[in-house]
């Protein structure tokens, strides 16, 4: 479908011949101004809001990689489970970054669990 943006009311005649002429091609529909200002504006917020999605993903990205570089300075050193433990633990910090930053939420504490499994290590 092909819209035409009605300017102003002056130009009425000349839009809607336009229209009109277009309509050979296919279907057609006229449009004010205040109308067409208001879609722009909307898909304006929207690109950049998709934009800033965008560039928080690429900053969970890199939280990863920064993860993993971690995760090699730790070495192997220790006992397998305590390695398992940090590993399943910068995971989890990771895609919670991920989420938080996908969906513009901020980030809420949730090391209550992780508060138990110390608790029971100790007692190992």
């Amino acid at each position: 479908m092909t819209e035409v943006v009605l300017k102003d009311e002056a130009s009425m005649e000349k839009t809607t011949e336009l229209a009109t002429r277009l309509g050979q091609l296919g279907q057609t529909r006229i449009i004010n101004g205040a109308a067409h200002a208001q879609r722009q504006a909307a898909d304006i917020a929207l690109r950049e809001a998709k934009e800033e999605q965008r560039l928080n993903l690429m900053t969970a990205k890199k939280a990863a990689s920064v993860t993993t570089e971690l995760l090699a300075l730790r070495g192997t050193g220790g006992s397998a489970k305590s390695r398992r433990k940090f590993a399943s633990k910068a995971m989890a910090l990771v895609s919670d970054s991920q989420k938080m930053q996908a969906s513009g939420l901020r980030f809420e504490d949730a090391n209550q669990d992780d508060e138990g499994e110390e608790s029971e290590d100790n007692e190992a």
